[in-house]
C-alpha cells in the first residue's frame, strides 16, 4: 500500500489501522507536512512503514515538471533525500512524481 501527500490523517488514522493489522505501507512525505510532525513520521517509521520521497518542490507534469532540466529535478530528489535522512534517520528508497500523469518518466540515477 502507499499514501502520497504526507496528509495528517495517514497518519492519524491509516499508520495505526495497519499497524493492528500488521500490514505495512510507503508513506510519500512531502517536507512541509513530514515537518509539521516529526514525532509522528518517526512513530510510523518505528511502526514499519517505509518513509518514500514525495519531491521537494512538489515537481509535477500538472504543473512546472515539463519546464524543469533533469538537474533541477536530481537536486530536488536529493534535497528531500537528505532532510528526510536528517529528521528521520532513515534514507528513502522509493520516490513518487506528484501529479496526476504519468506523461514523463524521469528515470534518476542517484548515488546512494
Amino acid at each position: 500500500l502507499t499514501f502520497d501527500g504526507a496528509w495528517p490523517e495517514h497518519l492519524e488514522m491509516a499508520s495505526g489501522l495497519l499497524r493492528e493489522l500488521k500490514i505495512g505501507a510507503t508513506l510519500f512525505v512531502t517536507p512541509t507536512r513530514l515537518l509539521d510532525d516529526p514525532l509522528g513520521w518517526k512513530a510510523a517509521v518505528e511502526s514499519g512503514h517505509e518513509i518514500g520521497n514525495h519531491s521537494l518542490c512538489g515537481v509535477s507534469d500538472g504543473g512546472t515538471l515539463f519546464s524543469w532540466s533533469r538537474a533541477m529535478v536530481e537536486t530536488d530528489v536529493r534535497m528531500t533525500q537528505d532532510l528526510v535522512r536528517e529528521v528521520l534517520g532513515v534514507e528513502p528508497r522509493s520516490f513518487a512524481l506528484p501529479g496526476w500523469s504519468t506523461a514523463i518518466l524521469v528515470q534518476l540515477t542517484m548515488a546512494m
